[in-house]
């Protein structure tokens, strides 16, 4: 048990580390340089180097302060890094078009001009079915919704019901390319966290905005494809282990493959028997 612990503890103290502490620490420099150096003189390197120097002669005389002040530093660093979690979660809603209150209004015109410029230029063949077409204001929000229509037409299955007991007859290799993609894209969205932070300096020191909405376009490029892997995975996995879920359901395939009766079985089970919408 102390093995586990303490392996678990190493675990937990690597992801600190790398997520928020060393992320922290570099934002930490960045804020202090935009303290020292205001607007200005913003690339002024010498009083920069200069106001480190004296900080670090005035802590080498004082090792009971000098430790006091590591500590206070890293304990920044980790609130800098919760701070940006929490704005890479406010992200997170922005990027799937979770545009509620004031922004509602908003979100409603967005959506509506996404759906005319889709049915400008419809693509050549058969019409777009209205469920497939934008649906929400952002292109990452709607492909996370399109899995679950995409899922709905070819099986009848309800994706927001079906996934969490699909995920437990999952085999751990099967878990493992899908924990990555999920993975990813949280990356992404911390990302962009700390995208926002950076651009908070830029109210004491003006190139703290630009590189921090250089971090958060990067951050929503790579979200982007990220999303789009993560709807991927999610359907192909949907595609290759739902007979899986309806043998662990008890629900038989009489025809050799899941059809939309079987579905509704399915559906009905998970949804402890409510009426579905």
């Amino acid at each position: 048990m102390e093995t586990l612990l303490g392996e678990l503890g190493k675990r937990i103290s690597d992801r600190w580390v790398i997520r928020l502490v060393l992320p922290g620490l570099l934002w930490l420099v960045a804020a202090a340089t935009a303290v020292v150096l205001g607007h200005a003189r913003p690339f002024d390197a010498a009083a920069l180097v200069q106001r480190a120097e004296q900080a670090g002669m005035a802590l080498s005389a004082r090792p009971v302060a000098a430790a006091a002040a590591v500590a206070a530093v890293l304990g920044a660093a980790v609130v800098a890094g919760l701070t940006a979690q929490a704005l890479g979660r406010a992200v997170r809603a922005v990027w799937l078009g979770l545009w509620r209150g004031p922004a509602a209004p908003l979100g409603r015109r967005v959506r509506a001009w996404r759906l005319r410029r889709a049915t400008a230029r419809p693509p050549e063949g058969a019409a777009v079915p209205g469920r497939f077409l934008p649906a929400r204001p952002t292109w990452i929000g709607d492909r996370f919704r399109l899995a679950g229509e995409r899922v709905d037409a070819q099986y009848g299955l309800r994706l927001a019901l079906v996934w969490i007991p699909l995920w437990q007859v999952l085999e751990e290799p099967i878990r493992t390319p899908v924990q990555e993609a999920a993975d990813r894209f949280d990356e992404t969205v911390r990302l962009a966290g700390w995208g926002a932070l950076y651009a908070a300096t830029g109210v004491l020191w003006w190139p703290g905005l630009p590189v921090g909405a250089l971090v958060m376009v990067i951050a929503w490029r790579q979200g982007r494809a990220a999303a789009a892997g993560f709807a991927d995975v999610v359907e192909a996995t949907v595609d290759t282990r739902h007979r899986a879920l309806a043998e662990a359901l008890g629900v038989a395939l009489p025809h050799g493959r899941l059809t939309r009766a079987e579905a509704a079985v399915i559906n009905d089970l998970l949804h402890k028997g409510h009426r579905l919408p």
